[in-house]
């Protein structure tokens, strides 16, 4: 009995050692590799992205500034992937919350809760490696990027070096290859397309190859849409006509849409195309931050009916199942229909778009 003890004695003292020598390893060497980062001058200038070797300067034809940037893109990247991005410090423990007790309820990594900043910081400096390291070096760089960039750059400088396609990269690129136009230039329904394909947009891009959206890509196209419209960041008009364009936004009918009587939105449309306009600094503007709400959305199912995803998505998330988007979008089924009736909030009062009211801070 006494021998018992004792080797369980010798035990916990190797485990508590154990712990201590590897939490003072981690520390030390998130320490050496926080002194490694750039400094302020430098991260303002030319940088080259470790995650998928992406090379972004404030100089090249290629990067675009915030006010080359359609406000309705700058818009919905925040409301789709980040809603309290305006006022957190660059981490969103509301959020953070909402994703483990997700996660617990469906027993896998259903929904991630990194914040814009955290996922510039891993698109920036991190590899693909997932261990808890990596995720310490994550936090240290999302406090060194809040620390030294304004909101408005680490959106910009987010915007320029995320996937939208196979090997496809940053905000103007994927403006010409989609849409044929200049970032500045892009309607609604375009920048909701664009802001739908980042959990995966090699996978989602499919609608484009195909000429047609497949109903869960219009679905959740439209319910970004409508998020727009109830922060006042899209007029009721402008709302209708976007959703309308929308149906044939690759030359066919989206799958699901229904058409309306198209001489009534001919007649709709040329008035939106006279009074179609939204405010160059609504996005920038910490007052109108969209508040995030507390629903996922699930995968487009594959064409065997599965919804496996690639390794990983635009933003760095690997086949763990650690996907880190915000996932504040309503549940969208297998079928591509909106599903209202996910995570119901008693403070908040769901919309028929499955949507709930959001809240300006």
């Amino acid at each position: 009995m006494k021998k018992v003890k004792l080797t369980t004695h010798y035990f916990f003292l190797f485990s508590f050692w154990s712990s201590i020598a590897l939490s003072f390893f981690l520390l030390l060497s998130v320490g050496v590799f926080y002194t490694l980062l750039p400094s302020e001058k430098e991260l303002k200038g030319c940088l080259k992205g470790k995650m998928f070797d992406v090379e972004i300067c404030p100089q090249s034809e290629n990067y675009m500034s915030l006010k080359n940037i359609a406000p309705s893109f700058r818009q919905v990247i925040v409301v789709s992937e980040d809603g309290n991005f305006w006022t957190h410090s660059g981490f969103d423990f509301f959020e953070l919350k909402n994703s483990i007790q997700t996660n617990l309820k469906k027993g896998t990594f259903a929904r991630g809760g990194s914040t814009i900043t955290q996922q510039l910081a891993k698109n920036l400096f991190l590899s693909q490696d997932k261990n808890l390291l990596r995720k310490l070096k994550e936090a240290f760089i999302t406090v060194y990027l809040e620390k030294h960039l304004t909101k408005n750059e680490i959106l910009e400088k987010y915007l320029n070096i995320i996937q939208y396609g196979d090997k496809l990269f940053g905000i103007k690129n994927a403006s010409f290859f989609y849409f044929k136009k200049h970032p500045s230039q892009l309607l609604p329904e375009e920048s909701a397309f664009l802001a739908s394909l980042l959990p995966n947009p090699v996978k989602y891009s499919q609608s484009f190859r195909s000429g047609r959206l497949s109903k869960y890509m219009y679905n959740r196209i439209n319910i970004l849409l409508n998020r727009l419209n109830r922060l006042h960041d899209l007029s009721e008009n402008d709302y209708l006509a976007a959703n309308q364009r929308s149906q044939y936004m690759f030359g066919n009918l989206a799958q699901g849409a229904s058409p309306k009587d198209q001489n009534f939105w001919d007649t709709l449309y040329e008035y939106v195309d006279d009074e179609l306009s939204l405010d160059e600094n609504a996005a920038e503007s910490p007052k109108d931050a969209p508040r995030r709400t507390d629903l996922d959305i699930e995968s487009e199912p594959d064409d065997d009916g599965s919804s496996e995803s690639n390794a990983y998505d635009s933003r760095g998330n690997g086949d763990d199942g650690d996907n880190d988007r915000t996932n504040n979008d309503a549940d969208i089924d297998s079928n591509g229909n909106s599903n209202s009736n996910s995570n119901s909030n008693s403070n908040s009062n769901s919309n028929i778009d499955g949507t709930k009211d959001l809240v300006e801070p």
